[in-house]
């Protein structure tokens, strides 16, 4: 059984633009699907191969079931995503998904026990002077550390 990573995904940006990518990242029943964000290729891959890239481009093997946690109030301002993955956060995911959606900011705030991680992950295509960039930054905290807030202040992933 891999070890669980809990994640809490906020993206902020203008209305259209949420809608448009809560739209595309829909598939089925799912709110969130990776795979429809970053599909996998259609080519015959083995399955080693297919786990090689899912690690490569989603960041992570399993993802669990997301639940949107954002208020219906229109306009959107903001999407909450709430999920689980095996092992790590998806930041891959964004990271290849952020140039597609230029006006969109990714906010990732994860937690794996077992590893002792948590973290916060922004990532938001910025461009200037005519070109254009991934600005991701990373923090990565010690889960003892946040272990110790929590027993003390209260302190939720959703809150690091």
């Amino acid at each position: 059984m891999p070890n669980s990573c809990s994640n809490v995904l906020s993206i902020t940006g203008p209305p259209k633009v949420l809608e448009r990518f809560q739209s595309a990242s829909k598939s089925g029943d799912a709110v969130l699907s990776f795979d429809s964000l970053c599909p996998l290729p259609d080519q015959g891959l083995s399955n080693e191969e297919k786990h090689s890239w899912i690690l490569q481009n989603w960041g992570t093997w399993l993802v669990y079931p997301a639940l949107l946690v954002t208020s219906p109030v229109k306009p959107l301002k903001r999407l909450v995503y709430e999920f689980v993955t095996a092992w790590s956060p998806p930041i891959a995911l964004f990271e290849h998904v952020a140039p597609e959606y230029p006006e969109l900011k990714f906010e990732l705030r994860f937690c794996e026990p077992t590893r002792n991680i948590c973290g916060h992950v922004t990532v938001h295509y910025v461009s200037f002077k005519g070109e254009s960039d991934l600005e991701c930054t990373h923090s990565i905290s010690d889960y003892s550390r946040f272990r110790i807030l929590s027993a003390r202040f209260g302190a939720t992933v959703e809150r690091l």
